[in-house]
């Protein structure tokens, strides 16, 4: 026992005689401390109610949606509704179509083919009125001897009366003759005046 106690005292003494590990000692109890009372503070904390979530706290924090676009058809009165509805039938809005140019036709009367046919069909009435008149003048220069030669009276009213239709048809072939030759010589007038080359009518 007496053993014990010395041993003790020793050992107290040789702790005492270290400052260093008296100091080590202290911090070590002071960091205990400073564990013990972090651990109490989280506690604590833990303890604490947690806040309970309304709906008003969602509907604030909620992201808004957007309108559905049956809405949009509801408040449009039916035209938003005909054009959604388009869209869904293509996949796609169409782009509007773009109006064709008309392509003016030329003018037939600045054509070289124009002036050659009237100046054709000029040439045709121009040479058939010509053959008539002819064959009418000849008929009626028959006529007129035919009844300075008729030996009956009957005969000579006959050829008078021919030679009276025959003349009046001759003075009106005669006149279209007129007129159509007038038309043909003013050809190239009417060329100028339509600004088309005069070596069209020729």
């Amino acid at each position: 026992m007496k053993k014990l106690i010395l041993f003790s005292v020793f050992l107290l003494a040789g702790i005492l005689s270290f400052p260093g590990l008296t100091a080590h000692a202290q911090e070590q109890e002071s960091d205990l401390v400073k564990l013990k009372k972090q651990e109490e503070e989280r506690r604590k904390k833990l303890k604490q109610p947690g806040k309970t979530i309304t709906n008003e706290d969602l509907e604030k924090y909620a992201v808004p949606k957007k309108k559905s676009t049956a809405a949009t058809k509801s408040k449009s009165g039916g035209t938003t509704a005909g054009t959604t509805k388009t869209t869904k039938k293509t996949g796609k809005n169409k782009p509007a179509p773009v109006p064709k140019k008309k392509v003016e036709k030329p003018d037939p009367k600045q054509t070289r083919e124009y002036w050659q046919h009237l100046k054709n069909k000029i040439e045709t009435k121009l040479a058939g009125i010509k053959e008539q008149v002819e064959k009418d003048q000849l008929e009626l220069n028959r006529l007129h001897n035919a009844l300075f030669n008729a030996p009956l009276p009957v005969e000579e009213a006959k050829l008078k009366t021919q030679i009276t239709e025959l003349t009046r048809s001759l003075e009106t072939n005669k006149m279209r003759l007129k007129n159509i030759q007038e038309e043909y010589d003013s050809l190239p007038e009417q060329a100028r005046k339509a600004g088309v080359p005069p070596g069209w009518v020729r």
